[in-house]
Order: structure tokens, then sequence, then C-alpha cells
């Protein structure tokens, strides 16, 4: 049976250095820290279906930039926190949301409603944008996660690309 838990040392160093040895059926190499999460041992069912990419492996889970909405770089600082207990938090640039999330094969399903602020915000652009991100956030996209760029897009039901997401550290 593969251990999967790390010790105090090891801890430390992946948090120090941001990679970690990893030893799996007889092959040993490295991996960056923020691709590994610990196994719980636990049958917590929604965890195991948790996207690393998307979590980040720690339980402040990963902080994702919303870089572009339907083309076109977002006006406005729009973020996306995931953690790895399946909470989805952040904001559209004006207003800020919460739910429930969980990963169905490359869907991201986002539990309905979720809650939102109501801010009296800019009209134009940056307005166009929030209501598109909130449309896309219920509409269970599917993602593609870009390891090269540390990117996650996410694509409408009709096979567009609407939302470009970059990790943040």
């Amino acid at each position: 049976m593969l251990n999967t838990k790390a010790s105090d040392s090891e801890r430390a160093a992946s948090t120090h250095r941001g990679w970690c040895n990893v030893v799996y059926e007889g092959v040993e190499g490295w991996v960056s820290a923020h691709y590994l999460a610990e196994d719980s041992g636990g049958n917590n069912a929604y965890q195991s279906a948790v996207v690393p990419s998307f979590s980040g492996g720690d339980e402040a889970g990963a902080f994702w930039a919303v870089i572009s909405i339907d083309g076109q770089a977002t006006v406005r600082d729009t973020n996306i926190s995931i953690t790895p207990d399946g909470s989805i938090f952040g904001s559209d640039g004006c207003n800020r949301f919460n739910s429930a999330v969980r990963v169905s094969g490359d869907h991201l399903i986002v539990k309905q409603p979720y809650a939102t602020t109501r801010m009296a915000c800019a009209s134009g652009l940056q307005a166009t944008q929030a209501s598109a991100f909130h449309q896309l956030l219920q509409s269970e996209p599917s993602f593609v996660y870009d390891p090269a760029y540390d990117q996650i897009t996410l694509i409408s039901g009709d096979g567009e690309i609407w939302a470009i997401m970059q990790r943040q550290f």
C-alpha cells in the first residue's frame, strides 16, 4: 500500500521549495507541490472528485484570476477560489459570490442558486462581463487545464471559450 501521508519535515520542505519527491509503483521523480494533495485516508467521495489543478491541494484552495471573458480581457478584478472541501467563492469585478462546487467528468457543477451580493455597479463592458461570467458558472461549463501556462479554460455548452483563468500564488 502506498503511504500517502507526508511527514512534518516533508510538508515543511515542500512549502519552502515548492517541489516534492514522489515514488509510485517503483518510479521516483519530482513534482510541483501545488499539483499534490495529501490523502486523508477517508471516504470523502467529493474530495476524490475534485480536480487537484482547481483546488491547489491545500486547505486554502487555489486562487484563479479570470483574465478574459468572451475573448476580451477583464476590465475589473474578477476571480475564483475553489477549496478542496467543495467551496467556490470570488468576485465578478463588482459583486462577491459563493456556493458549493463539484467536478463531474470535465464539467464544473456550481450548486444553484448561489449567493451573490447585489451592489449597483458600473454599466458597459464590466457589467456585460459580470453577467456573462455568472451565466457561464450556472451553465455547468466544461473546462480544460493547461499545465504549461497553469491556466483553466471554461467552455460553454456550444463549445465556445468563455473564460480563461490564471492561477495566482
